[in-house]
């Protein structure tokens, strides 16, 4: 499993990474006491704000491309983002080929990332949160 980091956050001049991974402590008879990882899932506890950057994710997990979340709260096309478990993204990087299917083909945005460019004038596109993960830095 690969780690992803949150955002950095800076205490008493030095910074701080989280990762997703959680030590939970036990104790064996024949060693002492250890410390086994706990896996998190990104959900349980990752709440994405406009402004941050993410690396958006497909529905067989690979790389489509890292973005900005655009927005979280309110409506985006008729879609009621809050509960829904979906954020707007604006795609600075795209991995994937521009004439990929996008994640929730909407006619705002077209069903590709092609189109979407073509009637937005940027690559805006609706995202699941569960296929997002919290960059520390805009991608290069």
């Amino acid at each position: 499993m690969e780690d992803v980091y949150l955002p950095s956050a800076t205490k008493g001049g030095r910074e701080i990474e989280i990762t997703d991974t959680v030590s939970r402590p036990s104790i064996n008879k024949n060693f002492g006491a250890s410390i086994s990882p706990i896996d998190l899932t990104q959900s349980d506890f990752v709440h994405f704000e406009s402004g941050q950057y993410v690396m958006l994710v497909g529905e067989k997990a690979e790389e489509v491309g890292k973005g900005k979340v655009f927005q979280v709260l309110g409506k985006w096309s008729g879609k009621n983002l809050e509960g829904s478990g979906m954020c707007v993204v604006d795609i600075i990087e795209l991995i994937v080929d521009r004439f990929s299917k996008v994640l929730h083909p909407l006619e705002i945005t077209g069903s590709t990332f092609d189109q979407t460019q073509k009637k937005l004038g940027c690559i805006r596109v609706l995202w699941d949160t569960n296929k997002l993960f919290p960059l520390p830095l805009p991608p290069r």
